[in-house]
């Protein structure tokens, strides 16, 4: 519990510093958080070629200042969020990669993995996405307040949801996933009209984190790597597909891409 009340009061102290001019010192805090929470997020830093990337990165969307740290993620981060995922950290002013992952992609799949991840903190995607989540849980409070007594489909689904055992199903649960992914879908298109990088090689970058190579893998990261490879179908699902259309699946990504290619190809011409 005591956990639980110390992150809601450190997310909604940093939203609030997010709301005011970001300034470098406030980077400084960040980092210092960030350096606080090292010794169980990271297995260290990526290696020198790795950081070299990451760096070039940052320079060409413009937030070279604010001294982002790039780290190897360390197996709470894969426990928690995948073996493979990249994970942008904008309140611990870190980004962290699976350097392993990393070195199986070639030099520009890793640009646009890392320009991607980079774009969620310079467009403050982590900061806007916890205050949408604390704005959507006053709405399923209120809701669930006036709709109480009411045990029809439509009153749970506009209050607290309904629970699918697996998940829980809800309208404002529909709302957090389609801001984030939104804010997904942002990442990818700065990742190349603003960082350059090639959307080519960010269907390569793509491919490696939803149809990776686990031979070499640990066998939690196999284990996961099954759950994920389980519910994936599910987003080509038409029922989904009908009341979540935000929902993008893996083929949906890939073709929005290569969309992005065929764009700036006309620009260019």
């Amino acid at each position: 519990m005591f956990y639980i009340n110390f992150r809601k009061s450190l997310l909604a102290a940093l939203i609030l510093m997010s709301v005011s001019t970001a300034q470098p010192s406030i980077y400084s805090i960040f980092d210092k958080v960030g350096c606080a929470t090292d010794w169980f997020l990271t297995k260290g830093d990526l290696s020198e070629h790795n950081q070299k990337l990451f760096e070039e990165m940052a320079a060409k969307l413009g937030i070279q200042d604010r001294n982002i740290k790039a780290k190897n993620s360390g197996l709470f981060l894969r426990l928690m969020a995948g073996y493979q995922n990249a994970l942008a950290m904008q309140h611990l002013n870190r980004t962290y990669f699976n350097d392993t992952v990393l070195n199986e992609m070639s030099d520009d799949a890793k640009r646009f993995l890392m320009a991607h991840e980079l774009v969620h903190h310079r467009q403050n995607h982590v900061f806007k996405r916890g205050l949408a989540i604390m704005l959507l849980k006053c709405a399923t409070i209120a809701s669930t307040i006036a709709l109480a007594g009411q045990n029809n489909f439509n009153a749970r689904y506009l209050s607290n949801g309904i629970n699918l055992r697996i998940a829980r199903l809800s309208l404002w649960k529909l709302i957090e996933a389609q801001i984030m992914q939104g804010q997904e879908t942002e990442a990818d298109t700065k990742a190349i009209t603003i960082a350059c990088a090639d959307p080519e090689f960010g269907v390569e970058a793509l491919d490696s984190l939803y149809h990776p190579n686990a031979t070499d893998w640990p066998l939690y990261a196999k284990v996961l790597l099954l759950f994920q490879k389980a519910t994936i179908w599910l987003y080509d699902w038409p029922i989904l597909k009908q009341h979540a259309p935000h929902l993008v699946s893996y083929k949906e990504r890939v073709a929005y891409v290569r969309s992005l290619k065929k764009n700036k190809n006309q620009i260019n011409s």
